[in-house]
């Protein structure tokens, strides 16, 4: 198996941050910037591709790697990220170890834990994908060419919707029938200490946008979707459970576009 990672990130005039994620793989990296280029490189025995657009917005990055992306298993990445020593090895034995698997999502590590830990191996369906980000996941490239998934534009950071971009993805995938597990093992660890580029808080704003994303996730159903989420989260988004609701059903009232 090939492994690749596939890295998201901006205003690069070199390679020399791969050293800090700890790259012992091929790599494509999608860098924003104000120019059109395409340089390849050798990175510690591995192939490198830089490539250089004056695109905006993660998920038009993102889907720049995956257009590019020739690896047999890739890997989402940010800038901002390590890779375990033995990463590569990881994700071979896991799909040896799954066969059936198009996608596997591990743990990662950071301080404070912030998001969902996965303590033993399970099948990711619907009631519980949302809990994932994209940085977590390895995929074969062909499950992922064959389904015709790419990032939706219209999400993700710089884009109109400026998050939910990577659960986008997994519905997707789970929608085209892809296996996806989730597994107890450390791939990488997260530096929780660079401020977000989208985040400001449980604003208005964010619960309209999170109805925009439920709308997108399915129509049908968004009701249910906003309801859920007011319901068990409204006290941590510091409104009422009506309040909640009324802002997340008014951003799922029109398409995204």
């Amino acid at each position: 198996m090939k492994i690749e990672i596939l890295v998201s990130t901006m205003k690069r005039e070199n390679i020399d941050f791969l050293s800090n994620m700890n790259i012992k793989s091929d790599v494509i990296i999608g860098n924003q910037s104000d120019k059109f280029s395409t340089e390849e490189f050798v990175f510690n025995g591995n192939k490198c591709k830089f490539i250089t657009t004056n695109t905006k917005g993660l998920s038009r990055n993102r889907n720049i790697t995956l257009d590019n992306a020739t690896g047999d298993i890739c890997l989402i990445a940010d800038d901002d990220l390590t890779y375990e020593d033995d990463y590569v090895e990881k994700i071979i034995n896991a799909f040896n170890e799954n066969p059936s698997a198009d996608l596997i999502i591990f743990n990662l590590k950071e301080k404070p834990i912030i998001r969902y830990l996965i303590k033993k191996k399970f099948k990711v369906k619907y009631l519980n994908y949302m809990r994932f980000g994209s940085v977590r996941i390895a995929f074969k490239l062909n499950s992922i060419r064959e389904k015709g998934i790419k990032f939706d534009n219209n999400f993700g950071s710089g884009s109109i919707v400026p998050f939910g971009e990577d659960t986008i993805f997994l519905h997707d995938c789970l929608k085209a029938k892809l296996k996806i597990y989730a597994i107890p093992e450390y791939l990488l660890s997260l530096n929780n200490d660079r401020p977000s580029t989208w985040f400001n808080g449980y604003t208005e704003e964010y619960l309209i946008n999170k109805g925009k994303l439920f709308r997108r996730i399915n129509k049908k159903y968004l009701f249910l979707l906003c309801f859920q989420d007011a319901f068990r989260h409204h006290k941590k988004y510091g409104y009422s459970f009506f309040k909640t609701l009324s802002l997340e059903r008014l951003g799922g009232k029109n398409e995204t576009d």
